[in-house]
């Protein structure tokens, strides 16, 4: 475009403007006015690209967010509160790719954007690759999560015997945990079996939540899906889905799968009354379409819960384990409250939801340690701007702070001491002691996201967490091995180191704790 087109463009502008408007811009030449325009364009594109600009991550490896990744995980905590107090948003390296992450002042403009605009299941379908490993049914038609929402969460006191009674019948058959001398217990992976027969007593009961064979599907299955998902999401967008389809092992897995859960999902069928006595397979079958009515399609609605189930709550229980073993002075009150309780309400959900030491602990755990430092993923699907005038671009994901939130000194007091009963709440005050369970979400608490998509499973999981966490305390005393704690100084605690990786902060898998049958009159505190 030439200067005089230019110019013509510009003298039918302003011979366009209202007679008073060309009078008062009479001593201005048609080129000012052009450079005048032009000048307000340029401007304004300078202040989007400012606007726009966040800081990245990494420094000289910003180039590559694999190696941010690997810088991250080395320097962990201190980088991620380093940026969250630096910036209202910057982009963090989350493995194969960048997240923009937000403070938590910005956690509801992303809850109140429409899924059209920002969605939860196109980040996660990427995330874990669906096509490849699970499968896209699960979320193009999630009746499952309808499944948790409507049924399992409303009906957790008649579900809450049998998990009750499934980890009584764990503990009470594990012969290291029934000796009166110390025993050496590999922490992570016996909670993950704990867990897995646990959570399977509600998905397909006895005794295939036993059966060693649907256990080891349970765990080595939804450790395939990160494996795989991570393999593939090291390569070009362009090759993911030939890479996903040398690689993946869904149609074997399932197979394997609906061979063993084949018996109890045919059972359930040929029920025609679902409504008595009804179990999550009965819900499950009354929720699924025509074409879902199949043993593999129901197995893999099964394998969908227990991926999501199994290890959130493995990693949390694993880090209430190592904290009530570091800090052994809450182990007596918390006895006190329990056996008041049980002893007044019997191992209930009414009682376990009247133990606000239990409860205020484990949630200090997942404060301080929550499983990932960020939540609330969401692919952005159509252009959409913060208040603050960033535009992420279409394609790319934004993610809320969690674990910095939570070590945010203006939100919590003295955030970095571990202070078990931080939400006891009086008695008296429903409201806040409502506020402070466990499965309660806020921007300023994340352990299970927030707003619409936070954990559909949480409730459950909660009240699973909190009857495994009681029972161990009531039952049993813990100490670490001397040769963790032979070096400590005095006044000292010793806790297994986390491991930051990408998206995630993992208790120690490796390390192990003592344990013995609860002796009489014994405290903890005498054994460190």
């Amino acid at each position: 475009m030439n200067a005089t087109i230019l110019n013509r463009w510009a003298s039918q502008i302003v011979d366009k403007l209202p007679e008073n408007v060309q009078e008062r811009l009479g001593g201005i030449t048609t080129a000012h006015a052009v450079q005048v325009g032009l000048g307000l364009v340029v401007l304004g594109q300078l202040y989007r690209w400012w606007k726009n600009k966040v800081p990245v991550y990494g420094g000289i490896l910003s180039f590559s967010s694999i190696l941010s990744t690997m810088r991250m995980s080395i320097r962990g905590p201190a980088d991620w509160l380093e940026y969250y107090e630096k910036y209202p948003m910057a982009w963090i390296p989350h493995g194969d790719r960048w997240h923009l992450v937000v403070r938590e002042e910005f956690a509801e403009e992303i809850n109140r954007a429409p899924d059209s605009v920002l969605s939860t299941d196109s980040a996660m379908e990427e995330a874990i690759q669906l096509t490849h490993t699970l499968g896209t049914e699960i979320i193009e038609n999630d009746y499952q999560l309808s499944v948790i929402r409507n049924y399992m969460t409303r009906h957790l006191h008649t579900i809450f015997p049998d998990v009750h009674d499934e980890i009584k019948y764990t503990f009470e058959n594990d012969p290291i945990l029934n000796s009166d001398e110390w025993k050496e217990l590999p922490a992570f992976d016996w909670i993950l079996q704990v867990v897995a027969k646990a959570s399977n007593r509600v998905l397909v009961g006895v005794p295939l939540c036993r059966n060693p064979d649907w256990l080891s599907i349970s765990l080595d299955g939804a450790v395939s899906v990160f494996k795989t998902a991570v393999f593939i999401n090291l390569f070009p967008v362009q090759l993911r889905n030939i890479v996903g389809w040398l690689v993946s092992t869904k149609v074997p897995q399932l197979r394997r799968a609906s061979l063993l859960t084949k018996g109890v999902i045919e059972e359930h069928m040929k029920k025609e009354d679902k409504t008595e006595k009804a179990d999550f397979l009965d819900w499950l079958l009354s929720a699924a379409p025509p074409e879902e009515m199949n043993v593999e399609s129901i197995t893999r609605r099964i394998i969908a819960v227990n991926f999501a189930a199994i290890h959130t709550s493995s990693l949390n229980l694993t880090h209430a384990l190592y904290w009530i073993t570091s800090r052994p002075e809450y182990v007596e009150p918390m006895r006190e409250e329990i056996e008041a309780v049980i002893g007044e309400m019997g191992w209930t959900k009414h009682a376990i939801g009247h133990m606000p030491k239990v409860e205020s602990f484990m949630k200090e755990c997942m404060r301080v340690v929550p499983i990932s430092p960020s939540a609330m993923n969401k692919r952005v699907m159509k252009p959409f701007t913060f208040s603050n005038g960033v535009s992420p671009p279409v394609g790319s994901i934004v993610s809320t702070h969690v674990y910095a939130t939570h070590m945010n000194g203006s939100i919590y007091h003295d955030p970095n001491t571990f202070d078990g009963f931080r939400f006891v709440k009086p008695e008296d005050d429903a409201v806040a002691r409502a506020k402070e369970t466990i499965y309660s979400t806020s921007p300023n608490y994340m352990a299970f996201s927030h707003g619409r998509h936070a954990c559909p499973g949480r409730f459950f999981a909660s009240m699973e967490l909190k009857i495994m966490f009681a029972y161990l305390v009531l039952n049993y005393d813990f100490s670490w091995p001397s040769e963790m704690t032979k070096d400590l100084k005095p006044g000292e605690k010793y806790r297994p180191k986390d491991i930051w990786f990408g998206a995630g902060i993992l208790p120690d898998p490796k390390a192990k704790i003592l344990v013995r049958k609860r002796q009489a009159g014994s405290s903890l505190a005498e054994t460190q």
